[in-house]
């Protein structure tokens, strides 16, 4: 289907344009993603959304829902940039609707596409990228939540990927972001105990695991945590141990 194929190559353009000027994936990250980018998932999710409508049983559909909360949850960063160079308190307001505008959109994608791929998962239907998708469904919903603020959701969803994929070394993530939901939920204990069960899968994952990720070594994500349990520290320990 041409407009499948285009809404991908558009989402993909985004990605790699984004990557090329050293932003963070997925993630917002402290360089400006260029407004190129944006022109792109702007455009993969009018394509996707028409192709969806119109063929909402084609085989491709599940991928194409995927790509467009992905370019939908990408969208969201340009009213993310635009609210740290906001002047008044009205820009300020826009911007943040507008933020969660498309965050909400994105969960409002993945989480049916969520609940059908689990269906056909327990019903032993779905291929390897379909697998994909789903494992990505899970850390995704969780991160969406969380850069939504709705810090309860986020919680259940990571909670959801940590018991679902205990080998992925992404619930070490999974862990610092639940840490960081219960630290602006005011509940510093259970924050500093998400850090410990970290520290500890850590220890447990097999070598083979962060080699298979692509991503983050194991010293990387072990001095990653050693950084995150200080932060976590009440102060009058810190102080002791310094």
């Amino acid at each position: 289907m041409a407009l499948f194929s285009l809404g991908r190559l558009l989402y993909q353009l985004g990605e790699a344009r984004k990557g090329g000027a050293g932003g963070a994936k997925s993630e917002p990250g402290t360089r400006k993603i260029p407004d190129e980018c944006f022109e792109y998932w702007k455009s993969a999710v009018a394509r996707l959304e028409e192709y969806l409508k119109r063929y909402p049983e084609d085989e491709s559909a599940p991928e194409a829902r995927f790509l467009l909360a992905r370019s939908l949850r990408e969208s969201a960063l340009l009213p993310l940039q635009k609210l740290a160079e906001a002047e008044t308190e009205n820009a300020r307001t826009e911007m943040t609707n507008a933020m969660q505008g498309y965050l909400r959109a994105a969960i409002a994608q993945f989480r049916p596409l969520q609940a059908d791929l689990l269906e056909r998962s327990e019903a032993d239907q779905l291929d390897e990228l379909g697998q994909e998708m789903l494992r990505n469904c899970f850390f995704e919903i969780a991160h969406t939540y969380y850069a939504l603020g709705d810090y309860d959701e986020a919680i259940i969803a990571y909670s959801g990927a940590v018991n679902r994929y205990a080998h992925d070394p992404r619930i070490l993530l999974a862990y610092i972001q639940m840490s960081n939901c219960y630290d602006q939920l005011g509940k510093d204990v259970e924050a500093r105990s998400m850090i410990e069960q970290a520290r500890v899968i850590h220890r447990q994952l097999p070598a083979a695991a962060f080699r298979s990720s692509g991503g983050i070594t194991a010293q990387g994500w072990e001095a990653w945590l050693d950084w995150a349990r200080e932060l976590r520290q009440p102060a009058a320990v810190s102080g002791e141990s310094s």
